[in-house]
Parts: structure tokens; sequence; C-alpha cells
């Protein structure tokens, strides 16, 4: 079952923790949101970002995290 996330400080310690365990990040966009899911090995932790804010996030995690996009 996903976990999802709420704030910001909940989203820096899982992009640490996702980072750490090379984690993967899966993005699927719809009309005005993108869905992020950040999987680790027990765990997979979602969120629901603005496209301009999720879009930001995808660029600087695409050198750090595979990204796959839905």
């Amino acid at each position: 079952m996903p976990s999802e996330i709420t704030s910001q400080d909940q989203l820096d310690k899982i992009i640490k923790l996702t980072i750490e365990q090379s984690g993967d990040l899966i993005t699927k966009r719809s009309k005005d949101k993108i869905k992020l899911k950040f999987r680790t090995k027990k765990t997979l932790f979602t969120i629901r970002l603005p496209l301009n804010e999720a879009e930001k996030l995808i660029g600087e995690l695409s050198s750090k995290l595979n990204v796959v996009s839905l």
C-alpha cells in the first residue's frame, strides 16, 4: 500500500532515502498535475504536485535517480 507524502519535510526525507537506496522515481502526468512515485526497497511513496513544481523537481533528481515516465 503506498504512503502519501503530505509535507515538504517528508518529501525531503523520502528523496534522501530513495537516493540512498538507489530507488526509482516514477512519474504519471494528468492535465494539471503530476503524480510522483518514489520507490524504495520496501515502500512506495506518492505525492501530487502542480506541473511547474514537479518539472523542476524531476529536473533536479534526474541525475541522481532512475526516472521512469508512465
